[in-house]
């Protein structure tokens, strides 16, 4: 099955760094990405354009997540996990492959993503549901 929909995409420096359904949805992710400096906003450019993308169902799970300081060097040992939190499995129908992506409480239930291992064309339209919140303690693990 495949949607058309309109992608919007931030550039910096002319390289593809952020993909959203909105251009408002754009902005706010990119407040949250690392490549993101607001002092540096002249260097990011924005494009929007009309495609058919592939859609799958993803399932909303608890997995462990690790934080990272990006400022800091990569650890070669990341430790336990920090916390759990609330991800989306979903299998890529691109790559075949399957992906878990973070998401937080509250998230868009649709959501333009990215295949894994493909490139920042590679787009797919993931949707999928949140737990009721009677329902919590029933959700799916990883662990």
């Amino acid at each position: 099955m495949t949607k058309e929909v309109t992608v919007w995409k931030a550039f910096l420096d002319g390289e593809c760094k952020q993909i959203a359904d909105t251009v408002q949805s754009l902005w706010e992710a990119l407040r949250r990405n690392s490549w993101y400096n607001p002092a540096e906003r002249h260097r990011w450019t924005t494009a929007f354009e009309q495609r058919q993308v592939p859609v799958t169902q993803g399932t909303w799970i608890l997995a462990d997540r690790h934080y990272v300081d990006l400022e800091a060097p990569i650890p070669d040992d990341f430790g336990p996990p920090q916390t759990q939190a609330p991800h989306i499995l979903w299998q890529c129908p691109i790559c075949g492959q399957d992906h878990l992506t973070d998401v937080e409480p509250g998230d868009n239930r649709e959501t333009l993503w990215l295949c894994e291992g493909g490139t920042m064309d590679d787009i797919v339209l993931v949707r999928w549901q949140e737990p009721s919140k009677d329902r919590e303690t029933d959700h799916p693990s990883l662990n």
